[in-house]
């Protein structure tokens, strides 16, 4: 992300990863995240989720960013301009595809 003024407000959905699970008794699952992080630079963590109503759920759901599935995460983070990385990773080292989508909230 970059910019000129301090003090933009951007909101983070993390998707993923998708995956299906098979447990020790033959059931299906869909993979669950956790570990959903926004760090800088100097890699100071900024924020985390996991699952995106257990933190800022009307916020989110105000600028109707909220994910349709509980389990997936979400941050609405007032960042200055700077370097950031974004982190997904499956709950218990599950696997899968995964989606950021980082959005600028005028």
């Amino acid at each position: 992300m970059s910019g000129s003024a301090d003090g933009s407000v951007f909101a983070a959905r993390f998707f993923g990863p998708i995956g299906l699970g098979v447990d020790a008794g033959g059931d299906i699952y869909i993979s669950d995240t956790v570990n959903d992080t926004v760090r800088n630079a100097d890699g100071d963590l900024i924020g985390s989720n996991d699952n995106w109503k257990s933190i800022q759920q009307s916020e989110i759901e105000a600028i109707g960013l909220a994910p349709k599935n509980d389990a997936e995460a979400a941050l609405l983070e007032d960042l200055p301009p700077g370097s950031y990385t974004v982190i997904v990773a499956g709950k218990d080292g599950g696997t899968g595809v995964g989606l950021v989508e980082i959005y600028s909230i005028e």
